[in-house]
């Protein structure tokens, strides 16, 4: 066969994969003009954990790649990819986006690292995962649709009324719903779970959530504010700023912006550029991450002492008494005494209820129990609130948050 034989199969099969929506070589996606597609009523990928343009990870992860996009601005070799991700024991799967490295030591390389495992920076159905075989449609009707194995319609972008032309996915890891005039129909940046990637804004009335649910980091036009999302949620920072319009993570710094001068707070960086900004579901930090994942600032460290966070101190170890309280079966020589007393004494109300609250929101209880312990009586009941505590019932009542002072030790039952 000559050569320009095989020029002319080249050229045609090229062109063949490049017109198949669904085309299973992965460099092929990368390769899409601003990593676009058009959509369609047969473009429609199926969650498989045996699709040519899947990666299996070291780590047990797993991922099927539909769009990947290389960052433009750094040298590493590193990228966001889209489609469907599980974990390590693949017992649940998501529409996620999600961090990738490339072969550290051949940048160019096409091949995604498998040392490295994916780290998801967005994900469509964080609460409702879906199975094997679950398919995600893009259609100029309904833009995107995750719908699971038995047909259920787990998400959709709901588009209303609008039309659209294609899917495109930016170099900052922003997933984009486009018109026929190239206009954003619908973007993942406008519907964040718990991380920001440089460039992103939280506007007023938007919030990250951490995995989980129990943090939440939300914005309005009174300043910004973080809360253990309890029953009712607890405040455990405020900053406060009128007229708010959004803030924006950049690599070197977080910028709140209203109608006045805009303020930015520096971010340090470790080793490599920042690129994403979480927060924790373990803590409550809201970190700084470099390219590589690796922690190079706290932001709200600025605001909040060592002890202020709601994790930190100690911060289970009215939770752990309660626990206990409530658990009958509990035995431990020394306390165990002091809890059947405390049981007796419970047992003469009538309506008693023990739940576990941090301080921060409960100061009055606080108060009350350090007078009680340093007290030389062995019972006093009041008829009304001592006047000791009575600024901070009012406070309690009106939500006026104070940073948690504690000692630097462990409580152990």
């Amino acid at each position: 066969m000559g050569m320009s034989s095989w020029a002319s199969c080249a050229v045609l099969l090229y062109l063949v994969l490049l017109l198949t929506p669904s085309c299973p070589i992965l460099f092929l996606v990368t390769a899409l003009p601003g990593n676009y597609l058009a959509a369609d009523a047969s473009t429609s990928w199926t969650n498989s954990l045996s699709a040519p343009d899947s990666v299996k990870f070291d780590d047990g992860s797993f991922a099927r790649i539909i769009l990947l996009s290389n960052f433009s601005d750094d040298s590493v070799a590193t990228a966001c990819g889209c489609g469907f991700i599980c974990n390590q024991t693949c017992n649940s799967h998501h529409f996620a986006i999600f961090s990738l490295s490339y072969d550290y030591y051949d940048p160019d390389s096409v091949n995604i690292s498998k040392s490295e495992g994916p780290k998801v920076v967005w994900s469509a159905n964080p609460e409702n995962p879906v199975s094997i075989n679950a398919t995600l449609q893009l259609t100029s009707e309904e833009g995107l649709a995750l719908k699971d194995a038995n047909g259920t319609t787990v998400w959709s972008t709901n588009i209303g009324s609008k039309s659209v032309a294609g899917l495109n996915f930016t170099d900052v890891c922003n997933l984009q719903l486009l018109d026929d005039k190239n206009a954003t129909v619908w973007q993942s940046f406008d519907h964040p779970t718990d991380t920001l990637v440089v460039g992103q804004k939280l506007v007023a009335g938007q919030q990250l959530t951490s995995q989980g649910g129990l943090f939440s980091f939300s914005v309005t036009r009174q300043g910004f504010f973080a809360y253990i999302n309890s029953n009712p949620p607890q405040r455990y920072l405020t900053y406060t700023s009128e007229n708010t319009i959004n803030i924006q993570f950049f690599k070197d710094n977080l910028a709140i912006s209203s109608y006045g001068p805009i303020l930015a707070w520096s971010l340090a960086s470790k080793y490599f550029s920042n690129r994403y900004m979480r927060l924790g579901a373990d803590n409550g930090h809201l970190e700084v991450y470099n390219v590589f994942w690796g922690e190079a600032d706290n932001f709200f460290s600025r605001f909040i002492d060592s002890c202020g966070f709601p994790t930190v101190c100690g911060s289970y170890d009215a939770k752990a008494v309660v626990d206990v309280f409530k658990n009958p079966d509990y035995e431990n020589h020394v306390i165990s005494p002091i809890l059947d007393d405390c049981r007796q004494l419970a047992a003469t109300f009538q309506q008693i209820q023990f739940n576990h609250c941090y301080r921060q929101a409960n100061r009055c209880v606080d108060m009350l129990a350090r007078m009680g312990a340093e007290q030389e009586l062995h019972f006093l009941m009041f008829n009304s609130l001592p006047v000791e505590v009575l600024s901070a019932f009012e406070d309690d009542c009106t939500g006026v948050y104070f940073n948690r002072l504690c000692p630097e030790l462990d409580v152990v039952f």
